[in-house]
């Protein structure tokens, strides 16, 4: 985990992301009787990343809460698209297996994975490929970088002033099969602020408290983190329908 104080850091790591361009997304269209597979991977975990005055102080640690996303994302995709959706963790598939199938090259998308790709074409018929998955990610909240093992809490103290993060670190990507591309479907807000003493309005908004442990919270007081969690998975799997929708 990084805590990263100076301003210029940050900045060039926000140009160097937007220098990395890719291709244009074609036009395409995705009719109803059109085939989409899907794949999920989002445990039942919550991460807590700490940050705290010095390095000696900053933390990590997992929670296993009964908190069942994937359901929610598979529900809400069934109840909003109308085309056939193939499971294909079902087949014996894995959310890794389909990194970077699609890639922007010289300004054009090109199969990565050749294999994969017509199996997935000729042999399941399908015309896209839904990816969501919750990992490791990065989040910029100036002046900090926090680096975190997936969705959850991220959490600071220094000098006393304890300020807490809910960060959804669950990425969705389409992969459309005719024409070629790749829809990285962006999340947003990255981070959200659920309790700042500076701010009031954040923690009565979230409903959000102080924990009374730092270093051992209880389901009921991460509750709130959930909930905004939730929010912004929702607006992320809504994006992602949009898309196919469109």
């Amino acid at each position: 985990m990084k805590k990263i104080l100076g301003f210029s850091f940050l900045i060039i790591i926000l140009f160097s992301g937007c220098a990395l361009q890719q291709p244009d997304i074609p036009k395409y269209t995705i009719n109803k009787n059109d085939k989409i597979g899907y794949i999920i991977n989002v445990p039942k975990k919550v991460e807590h990343s700490h940050v705290g005055t010095t390095i000696f102080n900053n933390f990590e640690k997992s929670y296993l809460y009964a908190w069942e996303k994937e359901g929610i994302i598979e529900k809400q995709l069934h109840d909003n698209l109308g085309q056939e959706l193939i499971n294909l963790s079902l087949l014996g598939f894995k959310n890794s297996d389909f990194k970077d199938l699609i890639v922007g090259k010289d300004d054009k998308w090109v199969i990565n994975n050749n294999p994969l790709y017509q199996k997935l074409v000729n042999d399941l018929k399908l015309k896209a490929l839904i990816v969501i998955t919750d990992g490791a990610g990065t989040f910029f909240f100036n002046p900090y970088v926090f680096d975190v093992k997936g969705t959850g809490l991220v959490s600071t103290n220094f000098l006393g002033i304890k300020r807490f993060f809910a960060v959804l670190s669950v990425e969705s990507q389409i992969y459309l099969f005719n024409p070629l591309a790749k829809i990285n479907v962006n999340r947003d807000p990255l981070v959200t602020i659920i309790y700042d003493p500076m701010l009031n309005s954040f923690e009565e908004k979230s409903g959000f408290k102080v924990p009374n442990d730092i270093e051992n919270i209880t389901q009921l007081e991460m509750e709130p983190v959930n909930k905004m969690n939730n929010i912004h998975l929702n607006g992320l799997i809504n994006k992602t329908i949009e898309y196919i929708n469109k």
